[in-house]
């Protein structure tokens, strides 16, 4: 089954959302193609274990080092005290580790249907003129064409780039 490139891009989007803010304002550098498939290649288990972890926890929606949003409920408030954290504090404790193992900056989104799940490795400004860059692996098929995303005008026109790792997996950029 082929998605339509407007439709993907429009889903994606509405996954990574606002996670372009969450670099604390700084702008630093995207990581260079390169980099993001050797630490692929060299920690694919790692990789792994994250995709069984989120689909483990799959009414996790967005989970971040200092945030998550459960599916159903509201994404404002204090964790703990106005909203669920949607698992134990342990859990989130290893998702962080693992998060910083992988250099994943910006955590994870992941589709409320659980065929896509976007692990940020990088996020630089605001939407909607932030930049992300990082892993996604679906089950819906992509059109990616993308040769390399280490090109200043990879995205051009578009809001979404990528190029294929193998096995479902993605290197993505999206602004």
């Amino acid at each position: 089954m082929q998605v339509a490139q407007p439709v993907l891009v429009a889903l994606l989007l509405a996954l990574s959302g606002i996670s372009c803010s969450f670099v604390q304002g700084q702008l630093t550098e995207l990581p260079k193609d390169a980099t993001l498939v050797a630490r692929f290649a060299d920690q694919r288990g790692d990789f792994d274990k994250l995709l069984r972890m989120s689909n483990e926890d799959s009414k996790l929606l967005r989970i971040a080092a200092d945030f998550t949003w459960v599916a159903g409920e509201k994404k404002t408030g204090e964790i703990g005290k106005d909203r669920p954290l949607g698992f134990s504090p342990e859990r989130w404790e290893e998702y962080k580790a693992v998060f910083s193992k992988l250099g994943l900056r910006g955590g994870l989104v992941r589709s409320e249907d659980g065929t896509m799940i976007m692990l940020i490795a990088h996020a630089q400004g605001i939407v909607p003129a932030g930049l992300e860059k990082g892993y996604v692996f679906t089950t819906v098929p992509l059109n990616c064409d993308a040769e390399s995303l280490d090109i200043p005008g990879a995205l051009r026109e578009r809001k979404f780039a990528c190029k294929e790792l193998g096995g479902n997996w993605y290197l993505y950029m999206s602004r």
